[in-house]
């Protein structure tokens, strides 16, 4: 029996032959049955499997198709958000606009998936409310870059705050894999350090550059996207690296 594949939406494709379906008939005509093709999908969301079988004569059969849609995976789960400063008042990294300099934390959290659905494309949202003003930052997402362990490991990634007059920063984390499940949130409230700066302009977020495997950057400025007189958070696809276990 030959089995063809073509995945959607990519077009890639596949071919099986499986020398040994069962079959039940009395070789005039029956039923092909029980036999297991086993699919990695990636980011497609169906294939088309083509069936034919060829008789012990050489000849071929027309096919059949059927489109098999990517089943609905189990999100994966993380926990034990950790929080540490990396650089307090980083000039190089952490300036938010208007002269508001922030400080440099790492974040790190460990995640599991049974589907083995995490992979480079996979994206962590971070979203941040800070206390007791309760100003509330634009949820970033990151792409975790390097490919990581698709079952099992730990993500850290980086972020900066400028606190302004607020005490802590709680800090809120989903991981979705690539097949569009997002997982459980896992939070952690981050504490103002001592001799943060504290000008009277606001509160801003910066994310670091993606750089994989390395410690924080130094000597190299972000570019400064934010304009002369405007205090914008930043956002978008930044730095993280991912720990295997």
């Amino acid at each position: 029996m030959d089995i063809g594949a073509v995945f959607q939406p990519s077009g890639l494709r596949g071919f099986i032959r499986d020398s040994t379906p069962t079959i039940t008939g009395d070789g005039s005509q029956g039923t092909v049955s029980s036999f297991t093709v086993c699919f990695n999908f990636d980011a497609n969301t169906s294939v088309d499997v083509t069936v034919s079988i060829t008789d012990a004569g050489g000849q071929t059969s027309n096919s059949i198709t059927l489109n098999v849609p990517r089943p609905q995976g189990t999100p994966p789960t993380i926990a034990n958000l950790a929080d540490s400063l990396i650089q307090l008042n980083d000039s190089v990294n952490c300036d938010v606009g208007m002269g508001n300099i922030g400080s440099l934390f790492q974040f790190d959290f460990d995640y599991s998936d049974p589907d083995g659905d995490v992979d480079a494309t996979s994206i962590i949202t971070v979203s941040s409310v800070f206390q007791p003003s309760g100003t509330s930052l634009t949820p970033s997402n990151i792409t975790l870059g390097p490919p990581p362990n698709p079952f099992v490991g730990n993500i850290v990634y980086f972020f900066c705050y400028f606190f302004s007059s607020d005490t802590s920063v709680d800090v809120t984390v989903t991981l979705t894999d690539v097949g569009g499940q997002t997982s459980n949130p896992t939070a952690v409230t981050v504490q103002r350090p001592t001799g943060a700066n504290a000008p009277p302009m606001g509160v801003g977020a910066r994310l670091e550059p993606a750089v994989q495997g390395a410690a924080a950057p130094r000597g190299t400025p972000l570019s400064d996207d934010a304009a002369v007189g405007e205090l914008r958070p930043q956002a978008g696809v930044q730095r993280s690296r991912v720990r295997n276990n």
